[in-house]
């Protein structure tokens, strides 16, 4: 008999429907091999890409990561060769080492690490929000457009972006072990995602808000195990154990009034995860040198942090619209292409103020809305520029593990719709589509950077780069007038200055090359490349750089 029957035999039968007479909601059959299809088949693409952006600085050209036997290097340096300072994840510089020296430096096996550490978050995103008590095919619709999300390519198909899928894979596993008790081996996880990327810490304050994840104590409440229907001696046992205490009646493991209780426990857990957090932000400011963050990266960092709180909640507001509407996806939104919420005057101020008002309502107000608010809000919290700087403006990898929240609360209306079915699979097929399409843009840099420039015009490095792809294909001219572009959205980007002045000085223009150079010390007095030719030119010496690759 089916539900609707059953509730309308009910009804004139005079009698009151109640929880346990419906039926319960069953698990979603052969849910995993579901949600690993729906990854993997839009991602298929990713195999076939090459290193690009940020690829080439942090592993290509980063020597140090070319042999297994730089291992002590790699945990006493930062994350950036030329920028020491702004992040240490030695745990993930470790595995692109095992991996450069495994596939010999090529991309493929990178790609297909990459492919497989999705999978593997897809699942225990699926595991961790059916331990959030979500209803079964609430956590399998959630699941399934977190696996889903186009937003999510650049943490997937880039290389750099597998940083991400490590801190979200051992972050996800760390809570999973945590709620079943397990308190050393989730510690020991936890410290990997630290150690993964620095913004995994926010995994830890999951338990603290939602208490789903917070394993179960020892022994349960007496309300719980009532006596009826037990031998004398097992009640009378249970009674002895979970004795009340003298003042409230409350049983003393459930107090947690005892060195060995839960309490104690998790308190014990807590302490120690402090303690991987300081430790490795001591670790970090003995490799660092400066927490100096480029303006041209993040000029969110010049603000005050009144102006740069209504920056941030307008930058959440693209995140929120670009990961349900994913129709204009870049790698890129460094300066200028985000322009900064300056005062309440702006009406981009009030949608982000909109935003964390909305939220804060969804969450006091409704019970059920509050893991998935607070879940997005708590991961999202050490990368959205609101409680301090970073180092990017806005970065489509960093709504990765947030988008397990996200994911949580639009589940929700869809899983409850009565062809929920058919609504996922045009979903399914909407944002799969979406995924296949963003994976071709980063298949080799001649694409890479041509789509750059389409979806980020107002960015000075887009324009960047884009130079050094004409100047990489003979194309100096053309190179010499993007840099100028760049140049004229950021007057201070002194890399450029220095390509163009490279340029120039391939072209024969070397009065012009000079003054270029000249430009690029003003802004970097140390840029010994823009130095040393500043000099072979003045000396009369011919010059012919070589060009850079991507």
């Amino acid at each position: 008999m089916s539900r609707a029957r059953r509730i309308r035999k009910q009804q004139k039968e005079g009698t009151k429907p109640t929880a346990r007479s419906l039926p319960r909601e069953t698990p979603v059959p052969r849910a995993g091999w579901l949600l690993g299809a729906a990854f993997l088949l839009p991602n298929l693409g990713a195999l076939g890409c090459r290193f690009v952006l940020d690829d080439l600085p942090l592993i290509v050209e980063n020597e140090k990561l070319h042999s297994l036997a730089n291992i002590v290097a790699i945990c006493r340096s930062g994350y950036w060769p030329d920028r020491r300072g702004l992040e240490y994840r030695p745990v993930t510089q470790a595995i692109w080492a095992a991996l450069w020296s495994a596939g010999g430096g090529h991309p493929f096996l990178f790609h297909l690490f990459g492919l497989l550490l999705g999978l593997a978050v897809v699942l225990l995103a699926y595991r961790f929000l059916v331990q959030l008590q979500a209803p079964p095919r609430t956590a399998f619709t959630a699941a399934l457009l977190f696996a889903l999300f186009p937003i999510h390519t650049e943490a997937t198909t880039s290389v750099v972006g597998s940083a991400e899928l490590l801190a979200a894979a051992f972050g996800l596993g760390s809570l999973l072990l945590y709620a079943g008790g397990r308190r050393i081996a989730a510690l020991a996880l936890f410290a990997l995602a630290v150690f993964s990327k620095e913004s995994a810490a926010a995994f830890a304050a999951l338990p603290l808000a939602l208490p789903a994840l917070r394993p179960a104590g020892i022994v349960p409440p007496a309300s719980r195990l009532p006596d009826s229907g037990r031998q004398p001696q097992q009640a009378a046992e249970r009674r002895r154990v979970a004795g009340p205490n003298r003042a409230s009646g409350t049983p003393a493991v459930q107090r947690g009034d005892h060195p060995g209780s839960p309490l104690h426990r998790d308190l014990a857990t807590a302490a120690v995860a402090a303690a991987i957090i300081g430790a490795a932000l001591l670790v970090h400011r003995g490799v660092s040198r400066t927490g100096f963050v480029p303006p041209i990266d993040n000029p969110m960092a010049l603000l005050d942090p009144a102006r740069r709180v209504l920056s941030a909640l307008w930058v959440q507001c693209l995140y929120i619209f670009k990961t349900v509407l994913p129709i204009w996806l870049s790698a890129d939104y460094s300066y200028q292409q985000i322009p900064l919420v300056m005062s309440l005057d702006d009406g981009r101020a009030w949608a982000g103020l909109g935003l964390v008002a909305a939220a804060g309502l969804a969450a006091w107000r409704y019970r059920q809305l509050r893991p998935a608010v607070l879940a997005y809000a708590i991961l999202f919290s050490a990368t959205a520029n609101v409680l301090f700087p970073i180092g990017t403006m806005m970065g489509e990898r960093l709504a990765y593990a947030p988008g397990i929240g996200l994911a949580l609360l639009l589940a929700m209306p869809l899983a409850s719709v009565r062809q929920w079915k058919a609504v996922l699979i045009a979903v399914a097929l909407l944002y799969g589509g979406r995924t296949v399409v963003r994976n071709l843009d980063w298949r080799n840099p001649e694409v890479f950077y041509t789509r750059l420039i389409d979806t980020s015009p107002a960015s000075a490095k887009s324009h960047y780069f884009y130079g050094i792809l004409l100047s990489s294909r003979g194309d100096d001219n053309g190179a010499v007038a993007t840099y100028d572009r760049a140049i004229a959205i950021f007057p201070a980007y002194s890399e450029a200055y220095h390509n163009r002045g490279n340029a120039l000085a391939r072209l024969g223009r070397r009065e012009e090359a000079a003054e270029s150079y000249a430009a690029c010390l003003r802004f970097d007095p140390g840029h010994m490349g823009a130095a040393a030719n500043l000099a072979t030119l003045r000396a009369g010496l011919p010059l012919s750089p070589p060009r850079k690759r991507l």
